[in-house]
């Protein structure tokens, strides 16, 4: 028998009598779950800095919250067909965890701060009854670079893929209501499709991403504070029925050189456009402006859209006059 193998035996696993692993107690590196456990409990594996392969059991129904939190050195785990459920933090933390995952069909939500801080995680494959992604349920995980997203999901909570630099494609399900708080922030796609039942876009949800271009659809009431601000955004097309653009929505896109704006805007907030720089064309029906009225100043560029084409409404006039006027400019 390989030395480096834990089985079952008393000494090493406490399991009780609903065959529920409470605890383990062993020094192996490689770990082999018996064949009788239906759960492991919350914080059973907990800041176990010794093991770096857990065979998990068919038969598993449950892993619990914390399970595995903090176990530095587990590279290699596999996730049973049987599994039901992964409780909150349980892989949290576990930075060694490397390769793929495959989420089996049994699983309905990946829950709050699941794979958070699993550094060198690489991809995961979700099962396509999943409902629910957690808040920062992969946040940190720096090198993920492919995740299928199922149709079937309607919630991502806020700072799910925080930090995810080479996650450079994803696509969005058809029946997400919402874009939260932070939840591609600093990702790295350069390309990403809003479906048409998304309701509001969350603060800082794409800031520092890498997008290039975005097409906002008008089921979209709200664009959260600093929710593109610094995605080096070339083009911005916000449709027909967006309301209310936050504060610093836009914000440090300087290499931003078109806007399209609809008439169903009213509401902008301060700071929306600072430092576009590079912004030349502006579009958003209603009154036509070829040169930037001497009172409405760019904010942005502290200067003026001299020799520029502007198609302005008189909502974002407005918005852009009482800023100026609040500030003293």
């Amino acid at each position: 028998m390989n030395s480096n193998l834990d089985e079952y035996n008393p000494e090493a696993f406490i399991i009780d009598e609903t065959n529920k692993l409470v605890s383990y107690s062993g020094t192996e590196e490689i770990i082999e779950i018996p064949k009788t456990v239906k759960c492991i409990g919350k914080s059973a594996f907990e800041f176990n800095k010794t093991i770096k392969e857990v065979v998990l059991n068919e038969g598993l129904e449950t892993i619990s919250e914390l399970a595995f939190v903090g176990c530095s050195n587990l590279r290699t785990i596999n996730i049973p067909s049987t599994l039901k459920q992964i409780g909150t933090l349980a892989f949290s933390g576990c930075y060694s965890l490397s390769g793929s995952i495959t989420i089996p069909e049994g699983i309905k939500e990946i829950a709050d701060g699941t794979f958070r801080s699993c550094q060198r995680l690489s991809g995961i494959m979700l099962p396509s009854g999943l409902k629910r992604i957690g808040v920062k349920a992969f946040e940190q995980c720096f090198n993920l670079n492919s995740i299928n997203i199922p149709d079937s999901v309607t919630e991502i909570g806020s700072g799910a893929f925080y930090g995810c630099n080479y996650l450079a494609n994803i696509k969005l399900p058809n029946r997400l209501l919402a874009i939260e708080d932070y939840v591609f922030y600093e990702c790295g796609m350069h390309e990403i499709e809003i479906p048409p039942t998304v309701c509001k876009i969350g603060s800082n949800a794409f800031n520092k991403a890498k997008l290039r271009n975005i097409r906002i659809p008008g089921s979209v009431k709200s664009i959260g504070e600093m929710a593109f601000y610094s995605t080096n955004l070339w083009t911005v097309v916000v449709e027909e029925g967006v309301e209310s653009l936050e504060d610093e929505a836009f914000s440090g896109d300087d290499v931003m050189v078109s806007l399209e704006l609809p008439a169903s805007v009213t509401n902008c907030g301060k700071n929306v456009f600072k430092g576009c720089r590079s912004l030349n064309k502006i579009i958003a029906p209603g009154i036509k402006i070829t040169k930037f009225p001497k009172e409405i100043r760019d904010v942005a560029a502290k200067g003026y859209l001299e020799n520029r084409e502007l198609y302005m409404n008189e909502a974002v006039v407005a918005s852009y006059e009482k800023y100026l006027s609040e500030n003293g400019n």
